[in-house]
């Protein structure tokens, strides 16, 4: 649009200079607008996608149920309306694959879809709201929340309905703002596909308009016969559980036509007099404090109530407990304890794949009752961090986390853990030494392989001597090494190997080595650092006379994959286990 600036009595026309302004400038980002905007935005989407809705619209308009054009969303949001093969291709997931739906889920798939178009991520965006509204709830609707809030919402086409019935014609759509409403605003924004454009208040368009607003015909009070004024209202207001709750009572209600309610100054809703006197506010920061004040309409004047400041609640609290507990090789148990002492409109829980995930992701959004689930959704090797968070529309609960590392193993059965081959190289240099002498033959391997028993003590599951049966690499013909079965409490067990080459017969060979245990402890954070946190006492090995060691202790974790290779610091020496 482009607007002339305003000239001084001295200046001439050729000094104008135009002045380029939005359309979505024209207006005041109070909620009313706002939503009105939202819901014509949807709207939009819903007749250029599906040519079943402007059929439906020019049918009811025509019914002229108030007299007027007009169709209340109330009237017609369950109806339903179908869709052909080319229009499936345009609806999300959800309403891809059906042939027919209700009038509110055709307009709530609209509205994403028009969010997905949209370039505005403004603080007012149609995206921030959406996804404010998402926060509280992932099944919340456009078309319920709007319903609820203004009972006399309406699609209407007040001016050449017959355009309608033209089968290649979409209509733009345009909705009424408040500054439309009072009189102080000529301009109204419309929507046509992608373009959006203007509307003169005063001049009727040349084609039919959908026009999005509050039907003044049945809800209001008829205007009254006194010549008066109405009498000062009386507003209160409480917080709640999850809102700011504004009551407000009129000495003379059959007086009123209707209410104006401001927030800080600013308009917040267009209220019907035949409305409850009771209006929610969610749309607020936790712990921030609002004004409010209410003004009532009549055809002979306006009286505003004195103003009332409230602090809007808290965010939730986290849950109290919260716990991933691996039952099976793919099944994780998640328990949870709700803190019921406050509101909670929705338990999230979130899921992050180490090495995959970069951030937390929403897996499940459950009922504040549910305190309990199974994740089936993973593999053998698969790191995975969770999160649960309380939610309200006043924000989300700070999180509590676990984890769980998933095993290959089947952890209800027994599982052999077993040596397959060998491999080493005669010399070292770092160590200048050969893992034996020449005249000597082949090497002789001492393997020890501990573990912790149940009592937290270390046990020895095999102590035994190999024989090389080659130079180099030799093959053990699947010597079994321990069968594994670890507890529900030792489920982060390592087994621990530590490997000489012996030579006896010139004194005595005392190995000891402390095993390592892994233990499931910490915490995360989004940023933070966490993981399997391992406790050690330290490794302690004690020779006789004779031997070469094969470097420190080597560690096998139930959660390492079953083919697996430990690999020594001395001697290049390795150990394949399958």
């Amino acid at each position: 649009i482009v607007l002339w600036a305003a000239c001084e009595k001295n200046e001439t026309a050729a000094s104008e200079t135009p002045q380029t302004i939005h359309p979505e400038d024209l207006y005041a980002k109070t909620a009313f607008n706002l939503d009105m905007r939202d819901f014509a935005m949807a709207v939009n989407e819903a007749v250029n996608s599906n040519k079943e809705l402007k059929k439906l619209i020019h049918e009811e308009a025509m019914n002229q149920f108030d007299g007027d054009y007009d169709v209340l969303i109330t009237n017609i949001a369950n109806r339903r309306i179908s869709q052909d093969e080319a229009e499936m291709q345009t609806r999300s997931s959800k309403l891809r694959s059906v042939s027919s739906f209700t009038v509110a889920d055709l307009l709530d798939d609209a509205f994403e879809t028009a969010i997905e178009k949209s370039n505005d991520n403004s603080d007012f965006s149609p995206r921030k709201r959406y996804a404010k509204m998402r926060a509280v709830s992932s099944t919340a609707s456009l078309v319920g929340e709007l319903t609820e809030k203004y009972p006399e919402l309406q699609v209407s086409v007040p001016v050449h309905l017959e355009d309608l019935e033209e089968p290649e014609y979409v209509p733009p759509v345009t909705f009424v703002t408040s500054e439309a409403y009072e009189g102080t605003s000529d301009v109204l924004v419309a929507y046509q596909g992608i373009e959006i454009d203007t509307l003169g208040r005063k001049t009727p368009p040349s084609k039919a308009v959908i026009v999005v607003g509050l039907n003044e015909r049945f809800p209001l009070e008829e205007e009254n016969e006194n010549g008066e004024k109405p009498s000062k209202p009386t507003l209160s207001g409480i917080k709640t559980e999850s809102s700011i709750r504004l009551i407000w009572s009129i000495a003379d209600p059959d007086n009123v036509n209707y209410y104006y309610l401001y927030k800080n100054g600013v308009p917040l809703a267009l209220i019907s007099a035949s409305s409850e006197k009771i209006y929610e506010d969610t749309d607020l920061e936790a712990l921030a404090y609002y004004t409010y004040f209410i003004v009532a309409y009549n055809s002979f004047g306006q009286v505003s109530s004195e103003s009332v400041t409230v602090q809007a609640p808290a965010k939730p609290n986290p849950v109290k407990k919260f716990e991933a507990i691996l039952q099976s090789k793919n099944e994780v148990e998640l328990r949870w304890d709700n803190d019921h002492s406050q509101y909670i409109a929705s338990t999230k829980l979130y899921k992050r794949f180490l090495g995959r995930d970069n951030d937390y992701k929403l897996y499940k959004e459950y009922s504040d009752d549910k305190h309990n689930d199974f994740d089936r959704d993973m593999n053998g090797g698969d790191r995975i961090f969770y999160k649960i968070t309380h939610n309200s529309n006043m924000g989300e609960s700070n999180g509590m986390y676990d984890f769980v590392y998933v095993p290959y193993r089947n952890i209800l059965e027994t599982s052999p853990v077993v040596l397959d081959k060998i491999s080493y190289s005669w010399h070292d240099s770092g160590l200048n030494d050969d893992i034996e002498g020449w005249f000597q033959g082949k090497p002789e391997f001492q393997i020890k392989v501990l573990t912790v028993d149940s009592k937290g003590g270390t046990a020895v599951v095999f102590d035994k001597k190999v024989y090389a049966t080659a130079t180099g690499q030799f093959s053990c013909n699947n010597l079994k090494l321990h069968n594994w079965l670890p507890s529900n409490y030792r489920w982060y067990d390592v087994l621990t190997f530590k490997v000489i080459e012996a030579d006896p017969g010139f004194g005595s060979l005392k190995i000891t080595v402390d095993a390592k245990i892994n233990s499931k402890s910490g915490t995360d954070s989004l940023g933070g650092n966490m993981g399997l946190a391992a406790t050690y006492t330290s490794p302690e090995i004690k020779f006789g006379s004779s031997g070469d060691d094969m470097g420190i202790p080597e560690y096998y974790t139930y959660f390492d994959p079953i083919n697996y290779v430990l690999e020594f610091s001395n001697f290049n020496f390795k150990m394949y286990l399958k």
